[in-house]
């Protein structure tokens, strides 16, 4: 199996171990103004903006590509929210459905995993899920990217101290308006 490379980009927390970046909902808050209020969480993993926004809308459409992540989100707290709409589509931008107007970005804030959190992020990533995975490989992966971990931290490219990672992030707040819905799956 190659070994993964590049592990000095530093990605935020996806998936199951996802953190909202500080000051995320208050710069969501002020872009909500137009009547009636609505949000489109796109790559909504496991719904934190849906959910915790919904309260501020009249219409959530929650969009990830994984239909997985959609069902364990709206199983979580707030998840069966009638505002709501849970959306399993592809990107939506490089799909055409989606036309960015802007962008501001939040932090960056401290992010200090150890290696076996970072792992378990590495594996909240699409390309590198469990599920689509054979138990076997992600072994042969998580043992991959240790290894290419501990050859950073003597390289000096990466700092670890008391057994965590040393690294910062970003969280990135896009907005801008729907092109088209054709190709979306809608989940009811």
């Amino acid at each position: 199996m190659p070994r993964p490379s590049g592990i000095r980009a530093w990605w935020p927390p996806i998936g199951t171990a996802h953190r909202i970046r500080p000051g995320t909902f208050e710069v969501l808050r002020r872009l909500i103004v137009d009547r009636p209020r609505s949000l489109l969480d796109a790559g909504t993993g496991p719904g934190d903006i849906a959910r915790g926004l919904a309260p501020d809308c009249d219409r959530v459409d929650a969009v990830d590509f994984s239909r997985g992540m959609i069902r364990a989100a709206r199983a979580l707290p707030g998840g069966n929210d009638p505002r709501i709409r849970w959306i399993c589509a592809p990107a939506l931008e490089q799909a055409g459905l989606f036309e960015r107007l802007g962008q501001e970005v939040t932090g960056p804030v401290p992010w200090t995993p150890t290696v076996d959190e970072y792992v378990e992020r590495r594996h909240s990533q699409n390309g590198f899920s469990r599920d689509r995975m054979p138990r076997d490989q992600a072994a042969d992966f998580d043992g991959a990217v240790r290894e290419r971990i501990s050859e950073q931290v003597k390289e000096g490219s990466v700092r670890m101290e008391d057994g965590r990672l040393l690294g910062e992030v970003a969280g990135s707040v896009v907005w801008g308006k729907p092109m088209a819905s054709a190709g979306l799956s809608w989940m009811d």
